[in-house]
Parts: C-alpha cells; sequence; structure tokens
C-alpha cells in the first residue's frame, strides 16, 4: 500500500513539473522547424508569413518550441512575432539559467578549495617530518632571528602599502583627468555641430530672403519697363511727367522704408547673436567651475588617505610594542618547559619560520616592483622638469626633484645598511651567551624605534616632494587649458572674420546696387527733362510747319537716347545677377560645410562604454544619449550577446514598471507604416521616463528598413506621442555602433 501511494505521488508529481505553456503567436517570416534543437538538424515543415502557431516552451539560445498544425519542432525567435508572455517565458528561461550558473560556480570553488586544502595538509605533515629532525640548540637562534625578521617584515610590508597607495592615488587621479579631457573633447565637438548646423540654417533663411528680394526688384524693373514702354508711346506728355515724377518719389521713398526695417533687422539679429555668445560662455564657466570642484573634492580624498595611512601608522606602531612585550613573556615560559614541549614549539616555529621565508621572498619581489615604480617614478619626474622649463616656477620644480632623488638615495643606503646590520646580528648572535641575548634585544629594540622615526620622517619628506610634483601637475594642466582656450578662441575669432568678410562683400554688393539705382534714377529723370523739351519742341513744330526738319533729327535723336536707357537697364540687371551669384556661392559653401559635418556625425559612433570584460569574457558597450527629439534621447547596450535599448524622457508619465499587470512600453512606427513594440525588462523607476528594454535581432532587422515616424511612450499614469522627430535615420545609422 505504502509503494502504491509513493507511485502516485511519483507520477502526479512529474505530470505537474512536465506541463507545458501555450502562448499563441505568428511566424515573422518564412522558414522552416526542425525536429530537434539543433538547426541543422532535419526540417520537419515548412511555414509561411503570418501563419499561426503555439509556443510551449523556451530552451534557450533563441529557440522555442512550437506546435503548427499537427508537428510539434523547434525555431529560431527571428521567425516568430515576440509577444509580451514568450518575453515572460524568455526571462523565467534567463533566471533559472544564471541560478544554475551561480550554483555551477559555487561548487566549482568549493573543489578547488578542497583540492588547495587537501595539498595544503600534505605539505604540512611532510614538512613537519622533515623539520623534527633538526637540533634542539638551533631554539633560541631561530627564535631570536624570527622576532627580528618579524618586525623587519612589517615595517617593509607597511612602507611598501604607503607606496602603492601614493601610486594608485596618482593612478586615480590621472585617470580622472583624462576623464575629465574626453568629456571636454565631447562637449566641443557637439557645441561646433550645434553651431554648424545653426548657421547653416541662418544661411539658408538669409537665402531665402534675398531671393524674395531679387524677384521683388525684377517685378519693380518689369513695372520700370512697362511704365518706360507707355511714355514713349503716349502722345500727352506733360500727364505722364508729372506721374512718373510722383512714381519715382513714392518709389524712393519704399526704398528708403526696406532699407530702414532691414537695418533693424540686422540689429535684432546682431543682438540675438551677441546673446548666444554670452550663453555659451557662461556655459563654459559654469562647466570649468565643475571640473575644479571636482578636481578639489579629489585632492580632499587624498589628503584623508593620507591622514588614515598616518594613523594606520600609529596603530602597527603600538601593536608592535604588544607584539614584543607578548614575546619576552612567551620565552620565559619557553624555556621551563619540558624537552617534548619545546620539540612541538620548534616544530611549529619551523612552519611558522618557513611561511616567513615565504612572505619575505614575496616582500623581496614587491621591493624589487617597487624599485622598478622608483625608477619610471624617476623617468617621469625627469619628464616633468623637461615641461616645467617655460613655467616661472622652474627653479622651486627642480629642488623638489634633486630632494626627490635624494630621498631615493637614502632608501638605497637603508637597504644597504639594513642588510649589513643584519649579517652583523647574525654574527653577534652565535658567540653571544644567554646573558647577552638580553642586552642585544635591547639595543635591536632601540635600533628599531630610531629607524622607525628616520623612515617616518623619511615619508614626510616623498609626500613634501610629491606634493610639490602634484602642484607642478596643477601648474602644467593649467597651462595646457590655457593653450586649448587660446586656440579656441583663435579658431572663433577665424570664423567670426570669415562671416564678417561674407557680410562686408554682400553689403559692397547691395552698396554697388544702390549705386547702380540711383545711376538709372538720375538718367531717368534726366531722359524725362530731355522728353519735356522734345514735346515743346513738337507743339511748336504744329504752330509752324517750317520747323518739320528740326522735329525728324530730335525724334532721331530721341530714339537715341530710349536705346542708351535701355542699355543702362540692362546692365542694372547683370550687375544684380552677379550679386545674386556672390550669395548663392556663399550659401552653397555654408551649405558643403554643414552637409559634411552632418556626414561625420551620422558616420561615428560615440561611446559612454567601450570595453572588454577579462573575468566573464564578453563585451561591454553602451552609446551616448542620442537626441531623437526635444525631449527624447536614445541610447543602445550591449553585454556579451544581450542587447538593450534605453528611451530617456523628461515626461512624467507616472512610473516604469515591468509588472505584468501593468507593463510600461515603447513603440517606434516607422514611415512604411511599421510599428516595432518594446516592453520594460529592468527596474521600476519612477518621475522621469527612463525605459530599459530588449532589442531582438528581427527587431534590428526591421528598424534598419525605414526612418523613424512617431514614437509613443506608455508609463503606468498616461502616454505621450512623439511626431516632431528630429534625428529619423537613428536606427539605420547606429544600431552598426554595436554589431
Amino acid at each position: 500500500m505504502k509503494f502504491f501511494s509513493l507511485l502516485v505521488c511519483l507520477i502526479l508529481s512529474s505530470h505537474i513539473f512536465s506541463q507545458e505553456v501555450s502562448i499563441p503567436t505568428t511566424f515573422f517570416e518564412d522558414g522552416s522547424m526542425y525536429k530537434t534543437p539543433n538547426e541543422f538538424s532535419q526540417p520537419l515543415a515548412e511555414f509561411k508569413e503570418n501563419e499561426r502557431c503555439i509556443v510551449t516552451a523556451y530552451l534557450g539560445k533563441d529557440i522555442y518550441k512550437i506546435i503548427y498544425k499537427e508537428w510539434v519542432g523547434y525555431v529560431n525567435s527571428d521567425f516568430l512575432e515576440i509577444n509580451e508572455e514568450m518575453m515572460d517565458l524568455y526571462y523565467a528561461n534567463e533566471q533559472k539559467e544564471l541560478e544554475k550558473a551561480i550554483k555551477e560556480e559555487e561548487n566549482r570553488k568549493k573543489r578547488i578549495e578542497e583540492i588547495v586544502n587537501k595539498e595544503k595538509r600534505e605539505k604540512r605533515k611532510q614538512d613537519s617530518i622533515i623539520k623534527a629532525q633538526e637540533a634542539a640548540k638551533r631554539e633560541q637562534e631561530l627564535l631570536a632571528q624570527a622576532k627580528r625578521q618579524e618586525a623587519e617584515l612589517k615595517e617593509k610590508q607597511r612602507v611598501q602599502d604607503s607606496i602603492n597607495k601614493a601610486q594608485e592615488a596618482a593612478k586615480r587621479q590621472q585617470e580622472l583627468l583624462a576623464e575629465a579631457k574626453r568629456q571636454e573633447a565631447e562637449l566641443k565637438e557637439k557645441q561646433r555641430v550645434q553651431d554648424s548646423i545653426n548657421k547653416a540654417q541662418e544661411a539658408a533663411r538669409r537665402e531665402q530672403e534675398l531671393l524674395a528680394q531679387a524677384k521683388r526688384q525684377e517685378a519693380e524693373l518689369k513695372e520700370k519697363q512697362r511704365i518706360q514702354d507707355s511714355i514713349n508711346k503716349a502722345q500727352e506728355a506733360a500727364r505722364r511727367e508729372q506721374e512718373l515724377l510722383a512714381e519715382a518719389k513714392k518709389q524712393e521713398a519704399e526704398l528708403k522704408e526696406k532699407q530702414r526695417v532691414q537695418d533693424s533687422i540686422n540689429k535684432v539679429k546682431e543682438a540675438a547673436r551677441r546673446e548666444q555668445e554670452l550663453l555659451a560662455e557662461a556655459k563654459r564657466q559654469e562647466a570649468e567651475l565643475k571640473e575644479k570642484q571636482r578636481i578639489q573634492d579629489s585632492i580632499n580624498k587624498a589628503k584623508e588617505a593620507a591622514k588614515r595611512q598616518q594613523e594606520l601608522l600609529a596603530e602597527a606602531k603600538r601593536r608592535e610594542a604588544e607584539l614584543k612585550a607578548k614575546q619576552r613573556v612567551q620565552d620565559s615560559i619557553n624555556k621551563v618547559k619540558e624537552a617534548a614541549r619545546r620539540e612541538q614549539e620548534l616544530l611549529a616555529e619551523a612552519k611558522r619560520q618557513e611561511a616567513e621565508l615565504k612572505e619575505k621572498q614575496r616582500i623581496q619581489d614587491s621591493i624589487n616592483k617597487a624599485k622598478e615604480a622608483a625608477k619610471r617614478q624617476q623617468e617621469l619626474l625627469a619628464e616633468a622638469k623637461r615641461r616645467e622649463a617655460e613655467l616661472k616656477a622652474k627653479q622651486r620644480v627642480l629642488d623638489s626633484i634633486n630632494k626627490a632623488q635624494e630621498a631615493a638615495k637614502r632608501e638605497q643606503e637603508l637597504l644597504a645598511e639594513a642588510k649589513r646590520q643584519e649579517a652583523e646580528l647574525k654574527e653577534k648572535q652565535r658567540v653571544q651567551d644567554s646573558i647577552n641575548k638580553v642586552k642585544e634585544a635591547a639595543k635591536l629594540e632601540q635600533e628599531l624605534l630610531a629607524e622607525t622615526k628616520r623612515q617616518e620622517a623619511e615619508l614626510k619628506e616623498k609626500q613634501r616632494v610629491q606634493d610639490s610634483i602634484n602642484k607642478a601637475k596643477e601648474a602644467a594642466k593649467r597651462q595646457q587649458e590655457l593653450l586649448a582656450q587660446a586656440k579656441r578662441q583663435e579658431a572663433e575669432l577665424k570664423e567670426k572674420q570669415r562671416v564678417q568678410d561674407s557680410i562686408n562683400k554682400a553689403q559692397e554688393a547691395a552698396k554697388r546696387e544702390q549705386e547702380l539705382l540711383a545711376q538709372a534714377r538720375r538718367r531717368e529723370a534726366e531722359l524725362i527733362e530731355r522728353q519735356r523739351v522734345q514735346d515743346s519742341i513738337i507743339r511748336k513744330v504744329k504752330e509752324d510747319s517750317k520747323h518739320q526738319q528740326e522735329l525728324l533729327i530730335q525724334a532721331k535723336k530721341r530714339e537715341a537716347e530710349l536705346k542708351e536707357k535701355i542699355r543702362i537697364q540692362d546692365s542694372i540687371l547683370k550687375a544684380k545677377e552677379d550679386i545674386s551669384g556672390q550669395q548663392d556661392s556663399v550659401a552653397t559653401e555654408i551649405d558643403e560645410s554643414a552637409n559634411s559635418e552632418r556626414a561625420k556625425f551620422r558616420n561615428t559612433c560615440h561611446y559612454a562604454i567601450n570595453t572588454y570584460d577579462e573575468f566573464y569574457k564578453k563585451n561591454h558597450i553602451r552609446t551616448d544619449p542620442y537626441s531623437i527629439s526635444d525631449d527624447l534621447t536614445v541610447e543602445l547596450y550591449k553585454y556579451g550577446q544581450q542587447v538593450n535599448i534605453f528611451f530617456n524622457s523628461k515626461k512624467d508619465l507616472g512610473c516604469v514598471s515591468y509588472f505584468t499587470s501593468n507593463r510600461s512600453s515603447v513603440k517606434v512606427k516607422l514611415e512604411n507604416n511599421q510599428t516595432i513594440t518594446f516592453y520594460h525588462t529592468w527596474n521600476m523607476e519612477c518621475g522621469t521616463f527612463l525605459f530599459k528594454g530588449n532589442l531582438s535581432k528581427s527587431q534590428i532587422t526591421q528598424l534598419k528598413k525605414s526612418p523613424i515616424k512617431s514614437i509613443l511612450l506608455k508609463g503606468t499614469e498616461g502616454t505621450h506621442n512623439i511626431t516632431d522627430i528630429d534625428y529619423k535615420e537613428f536606427f539605420s545609422d547606429k544600431l552598426k555602433c554595436i554589431e
């Protein structure tokens, strides 16, 4: 009966755990399903795009188990339309795989630890057998030597730790400086691209205004030509003369009014440009202040680290005194113990001595590395000496470098002295009896105290030298910043000069146009005056027929004058065409510059992170935030084979949630009317819209096909639809940056 109950429980539990999910979906494109998860296995069936199927399980590596018609097989995720339930299935499998990997890693560490412990036990056992054969007469020598080596090792370790901390602080400072320079270069590049775009837009607007003005002037010239034709044909000369004179005055007043309006517009543009320059200068100064504050914080942290180092030094001295007192008590106890006890202590001391010898070897290696670091430091000091030749504080830096070299020399002498004293102490230890041991211990204690004080003084001297070097580096950095600022100002002055030259050329052309118009008006007035005289002559001819011959001559003369006037008008039109050509060339040059900058930006990948994880053997990539519209930026992220996309907006849509009941999403609609939906998969974020979703291979393929038409953001408390897209080609340009 018990066996039957157990069998029923096993069957029910296996049935429960073997249940699979049932998620309906459709095929994204035509393809094949396979009999096994291996993609190169035998195809089971062919399917078509948009046909229905049922997903029952996710096996990892983008492979899903599906039911299609009467077949059960396996297919890659690139052929399936991914929905929310499938994403949940994917995350559940990822969590299970992660737990499995963590468990395997823990088991691996346990196995390694067991092997290491076993080897250590065997090694200790073998060492005990070997060391037990040593003579009892080595007891006092080993104890004295162990004490001395322990003190020396502690002191060397403390010095080495101080050197390592100082080097680590210098390295962090260099990294901070490099990061600051890179961020400053990126900000300059973005500002330059924005300035180029603004200049291109301004040039395009000026070009439109010039074209409109040219058309208006052309219409006015046509009107004048028509009026001139009417004058030539008209018979009532006196009335037409008054009308033309009134028309000329009116046009002159209009031209003056247009000139006044244009001057006002130019003044407003100049004021707006100055305001933009002041705003950019204020932003730059604010960034410089922030950078100085950050550097000051780093200096304060370094001072804190030095203070903690002094505290650790005092603590080490106190512990050393306690250890010496305990050791003296232990020596007294050891002298009265039996021979068997001494033998056990010798075994333990032998083990400790072996460990200390290994530690001594490791410290010697560290000292060698420190010597190499000191050599590199001397090379850096020589380089700093060469670079600081142009600075006013040259003598002070040279003195600091000389002191650093003397400190390094003293350190070498101290090492030689320590070795010599070690040899002398060994020799004295072999010849002295039990009475001299006490005196030697007191003397050694005094020497160690003096050595500690001397090394402490040397550390203070090194710290002062390091401070001098840091100040010199800071001065060099300020000089570099001043040089960079001078270059930037020089480039800005050149750009302003080029724009001013273009404006001057345009003003020169406009001035020549005004002069030609004034000359044309003057000649037109002369022609009107001549026409009036000719009309008077004609009236006289009508009164007296004998002047008929003179009238014919006068008519020919008037015809010649009219031809001259037409020639002058043709010259004015040609001059305007030349001005328009110059303006077109300037606008073309500006457009080409803007297009070149835009093409460079689109073809360049900008990374916030681009490294390789040595521990997990994976690539780690994150792009800079790219501005898609006024209130939306997009980032691309990749770690190993996992690809994500981040949408960031200042809009408050409640929270960005990953819960299935109220999951946040982003829908990207392309110009080919396809819509790609992303679901939030990271932690919940409230306030601003900080969305993080997965990006599959099929979605990448779709996004590359067409520019962006609109983007719909959905939070827990509302939605926001963005239709004004500034960078529609973002996905086709930047998805290659994470491939």
